[in-house]
């Protein structure tokens, strides 16, 4: 939350305010989805929507972290 106040400091209330925002909405819809799959698919597909989920996320962490916060911005 930091990086993001000083990145965008005159809109930091602003800013820090929409994080949390995207927080909460990237909570309900994993309940969301979590219940919508569990309900078609019983337990046995979590495991693998996770994985598939956390290689993507990686995936991009490592391709955005060059360009995000670069040093001495």
């Amino acid at each position: 939350m930091i990086a993001n106040a000083r990145r965008n400091r005159p809109d930091a209330d602003v800013a820090n305010s929409m994080l949390g925002v995207a927080f909460n909405l990237a909570v309900f819809a994993a309940g969301v989805i979590g219940a919508v799959l569990t309900g078609a698919y019983d337990g046995v597909v979590l495991p693998v929507v996770t994985s598939a989920l956390a290689v993507t996320a990686l995936v991009i962490v490592l391709a955005a972290r060059r360009s995000s916060f670069l040093a001495g911005r």
